[in-house]
């Protein structure tokens, strides 16, 4: 017995699409501008100044940062990050944790150099001044 089926028909395949990294893809939409890759040394700063870890900035833009911790732990949503190489604490809120790396999303900026050591930026202060070559005599 024949079985009556439709002629088959030829179908143009969509064009390919270019390789997508999932979410990556959407973060790097959502940023404000472009970031650079960098390796600086940099240290997150938390509880009023009283607890530091070692990072690695890994890339930065004027809006934000990712970081690599020396030493994960668990932090609170907003810390600084001490940008060791120009003397900069960000007031940063983190917006995405996949260990060892963090995302930094920035509030506000401040130059250490003009913190008055007594100010709330004394510690972070101290804490960039450890790193600052001497010049010798």
């Amino acid at each position: 017995m024949a079985i009556d089926r439709p002629p088959l028909q030829l179908v143009e395949a969509p064009a390919p699409q270019p390789a997508s990294d999932g979410p990556a893809d959407a973060r790097k939409e959502k940023r404000a501008g472009p970031r650079r890759r960098v390796l600086f040394g940099g240290k997150i700063v938390f509880a009023l100044g009283a607890r530091s870890i070692d990072c690695t900035i890994r890339d930065l833009s004027e809006a934000g940062a990712q970081v690599r911790l020396a030493a994960f732990e668990l932090l609170p949503e907003e810390v600084y990050l001490i940008e060791l190489r120009r003397g900069l604490a960000h007031e940063a809120r983190v917006a995405w944790v996949r260990p060892p790396h963090l995302g930094l999303q920035f509030v506000r900026s401040h130059l250490l150099a003009e913190a008055p050591p007594s100010s709330e930026f004394g510690a972070m202060r101290r804490l960039w001044l450890e790193h600052v070559p001497r010049s010798s005599p």
